[in-house]
């Protein structure tokens, strides 16, 4: 799984984006069965992913968050909306391992994407935040954090490996 993520998200293998999400589809499902309150969580979902900084985009050459996004989309049948913006650089969070760096390191780097792009008031909104790798959780708070300052009711995080 650890090498699949690297190449998926350091060297531009775009086409792991399908098996990813079936991946995270596979949980789903298995939860929908086995923990009835998730059926509730998912209904009327807006995913959003975690946004990269336009340097990372386009060296990269995508986001990979926002691919796994759109194909779990298709799962849920569930619009992605880019809700989220990076507000600053911040260094990789893969190379600090104490949380508390991690923290700061992540701190201020969302903002709320312009309001004009929601079909909606975004308090009407459940938000499941989509991202390749969790490891500390920082990034999932403090992109929450921003959502729930903005007034969503309830934001969920949805990643592929916990690392």
């Amino acid at each position: 799984m650890r090498e699949m993520i690297h190449a998926f998200k350091y060297h531009s293998i775009e086409a792991l984006k399908k098996p990813l999400a079936e991946l995270v589809n596979a949980y789903i499902q298995k939860e929908l069965l086995t923990n009835q309150p998730i059926v509730y969580k998912l209904k009327d979902c807006v995913l959003a992913p975690v946004p990269l900084t336009l340097r990372r985009k386009i060296n990269r050459g995508f986001n990979q968050s926002e691919l796994l996004a759109l194909e779990i989309a298709k799962y849920l049948d569930a619009p992605v909306m880019n809700l989220l913006k990076r507000n600053k650089f911040t260094g990789p969070q893969a190379e600090i391992s104490d949380w508390k760096k991690r923290k700061e390191n992540i701190s201020g780097a969302f903002a709320l994407s312009p309001v004009d792009r929601f079909p909606k008031p975004i308090d009407y909104f459940k938000v499941i935040l989509v991202d390749d790798v969790s490891t500390s959780g920082a990034t999932l708070e403090e992109a929450a954090r921003v959502l729930k300052q903005a007034g969503v009711k309830e934001v969920y995080g949805l990643v592929v490996a916990k690392g």
